[in-house]
């Protein structure tokens, strides 16, 4: 009977993550303090992302770009009128811990977005502009932004323009950069998070491989080898991708950590050669590098902060890895030598992991 529960419980599982991976889009937008307390709000949004949440589509990223494409100007008009909707019902400005809801969104008309889908998919990456505009409370001390989660991540600049009358001849008043700077403690929470999300929740490639990790040892020095090894090699990718030493498009490199799971999965079930298992994680780890690093170059703090917003972003993602490490530990560790665990556990989460790295690797490629 655990048999079949457990062959049912990884099939629920390779049915709920196939569709999962991490999405390395950032969404762009600014925030941009006016004169007379006006402010105005930009976002650059993808804009078969947007017409795919107003028309309700399903499917991969192929398949929604040939649907979106074959939208008439009527089913492109009424799709961008639901995906406004959503957008007003769920952007604000928070300003002094009270919510103001954006309800008058302007975005790109529906003529000029059907005629940005009638060109070839080479020749545009098929984007939409949304801008609000509005006024703010008097002596107001704080200003936020919060938009829908189905925009991802998003990238926010802020800026205040200053305005000032200087005398012929005279120095400008000086104005203090530091007060809206953020401090290196903040910066670095802030890129620790950033790793870490990447990870767990958000890099279900990158889990599913820290796993296979996991079962390829059976002792505890094993292990520590082994993660790092992957920690070194990936440690070396992403700071020579960031740094602009190498550059790989993430069109080569997410197939390439796909076939990386597929093949350690296969590694796992042989159980053979382990000399050669330690080298194939460092090589692939140096993939997954790479793959850390497109997502990093959309987030990376500018100039000086750079190599500081790389450090925290790497510690970040290792206390993902180790979470995930401590965990299936925790549930593991004490039956690694038995029986069940070495024939029945590791084969079949083993092969389960395959066969998502197989579905990604063709997902990926198509």
């Amino acid at each position: 009977m655990w048999k079949i529960k457990l062959v049912l419980a990884l099939i629920g599982f390779v049915y709920s993550i196939t569709g999962l991976t991490h999405n390395f889009e950032v969404t762009k937008a600014s925030l941009t303090i006016l004169d007379n307390q006006q402010y105005r709000i930009q976002v650059d949004l993808d804009l078969i992302e947007l017409l795919q949440i107003g028309a309700n589509l399903n499917g991969d990223d192929s398949e929604l770009i040939d649907q979106v494409r074959k939208m008439s100007l009527s089913d492109v008009r009424r799709a961008r009128s639901r995906a406004i909707n959503q957008l007003a019902q769920r952007s604000y400005l928070i300003v002094d811990n009270y919510s103001i809801t954006l309800n008058k969104i302007e975005v790109t008309d529906t003529e000029m977005m059907h005629a940005y889908l009638q060109r070839p998919n080479q020749d545009t990456e098929y984007r939409a502009l949304m801008m609000v505009k509005g006024v703010l409370p008097d002596n107001i001390n704080q200003i936020q932004l919060e938009l829908p989660d189905f925009l991802g991540k998003v990238d926010l600049v802020i800026n205040q323009p200053l305005k000032q009358l200087v005398a012929a001849g005279k120095p400008s008043v000086a104005y203090d950069l530091t007060h809206h700077k953020q401090s290196l403690l903040e910066l670095c929470i802030n890129y620790l998070v950033q790793g870490f999300e990447h990870v767990v929740p958000l890099g279900i490639d990158h889990i599913l491989f820290v796993l296979l990790l996991f079962l390829c040892t059976s002792t505890l020095r094993e292990l520590v080898l082994n993660v790092s090894l992957f920690t070194i090699a990936h440690s070396i990718t992403l700071s020579l991708a960031t740094l602009g030493w190498i550059q790989i498009t993430p069109s080569i490199i997410e197939p390439l950590i796909a076939l990386t799971i597929i093949l350690l999965a296969v590694q796992v079930l042989l159980k053979k050669h382990p000399a050669r298992q330690r080298l194939m994680i460092f090589i692939f780890g140096l993939l997954h590098g790479l793959g850390f690093a497109s997502v990093f170059s959309e987030i990376a703090a500018p100039g000086e902060q750079l190599v500081l917003s790389l450090l925290s972003f790497n510690l970040g993602v290792e206390a993902g890895q180790l979470t995930v490490i401590g965990l299936a530990a925790l549930v593991c560790w004490s039956w690694r030598q038995q029986t069940i665990y070495i024939q029945r556990v590791v084969p079949i989460t083993s092969g389960v992991i395959a066969i998502v790295g197989f579905y990604w690797f063709v997902e990926r490629l198509v």
